[in-house]
């Protein structure tokens, strides 16, 4: 899939502001030129000078200055000249991605395939090959995908009018590596942190997971109903975890016995009381595309795949 320079909005920008050293300003910049500059905001700010599109959008013909260059075009958006480089510089780090090219791209039509599948009841997992590393092309992707998808969930959601069988079928998103998308200074612009704010408002639930709990913005935190945890070593992550949750010394005396591996404390609010799980052993044998129902038979005794102890 590539991404064209029309599909990305200062919306996008808001998510990867951290990791492309972009000011504040900046980002309020970017929304300064795209309602000046409309869908090709992005390439004309990108030009190596202003182009005549951008002259004459800014300037009556009897108006324009002699020499006009960035700075000038900076101060006549309202907007300071250091925060506009800014918001270039950091542009030019996105447009150098490879999957990266100029005008429009594949996005509506791939967004709209993965919408008709999820509708259609199938998982959608999205991997990022080569650019699994690369910090600010995950988030780039993450952010724009789950952001239309949640819009198309909107529209879908207030469309119905109420009528349960026209709503869409319920959506769960699936964040690894969560604290990149919502920790304490990007939690109020990427998209899963709204999302886990109106959590099932529009049939989309928000399924976290991360190793470092207490690297996650904590109003999102409070907005997980439903926890699994596993074997945690730091006091702070616990803390993160079980935190305003009653009888939560005890939950902490219960998590630092878990095992290693294969256990895992569930408590919240699908369950009237905490409960210690251990998952069983899938069979090598199972096959791509079986149901988990179908995975484990045989692969376990009911006595085994049954909670493995209840704390109350």
């Amino acid at each position: 899939m590539t991404i064209g320079t029309r599909d990305i909005l200062p919306e996008d920008l808001e998510a990867v502001r951290e990791v492309l050293a972009s000011t504040p300003a900046a980002v309020d910049a970017s929304y300064e030129c795209s309602a000046r500059f409309g869908d090709s905001w992005l390439d004309e700010i990108l030009a190596d000078a202003p182009s005549p599109r951008v002259v004459k959008t800014l300037w009556k013909p009897e108006e324009q200055p002699d020499d006009i260059n960035w700075n000038r075009v900076a101060t006549r958006l309202g907007v300071h000249p250091g925060s506009f480089d800014s918001l270039r510089r950091g542009l030019r780090k996105l447009a150098r991605r490879e999957f990266v090219q100029s005008g429009g791209s594949q996005v509506g039509s791939v967004i709209n395939e993965i919408v008709n599948m999820l509708q259609g009841g199938k998982s959608v997992v999205v991997q990022f090959g080569r650019f699994g590393n690369d910090l600010t092309s995950y988030m780039l992707v993450a952010n724009m995908l789950s952001r239309r998808i949640w819009e198309k969930y909107q529209e879908a959601k207030e469309a119905a009018r109420g009528d349960r069988a026209r709503e869409p079928n319920r959506l769960v998103i699936v964040i690894e590596e969560a604290h990149k998308f919502v920790d304490r200074a990007l939690a109020g612009q990427s998209i899963f942190g709204q999302i886990a704010r109106e959590l099932r408002k529009y049939n989309v639930t928000l399924l976290v997971i991360d190793q470092r709990p207490s690297q996650i913005d904590s109003e999102v935190l409070s907005q997980i109903g439903t926890r699994f945890c596993f074997q945690l070593d730091s006091d702070a992550d616990v803390e993160a975890l079980v935190g305003g949750v009653v009888g939560r010394a005890g939950l902490r005396q219960v998590i630092a016995s878990l095992e290693s591996r294969q256990q895992a404390l569930v408590f919240g609010h699908a369950l009237p009381m905490p409960v210690m799980v251990r998952p069983p052993d899938l069979p090598a044998t199972r096959t791509p595309g079986a149901s988990l129902r179908d995975r484990l038979r045989g692969a376990a005794p009911a006595s085994e795949v049954s909670p493995s102890g209840l704390y109350g």
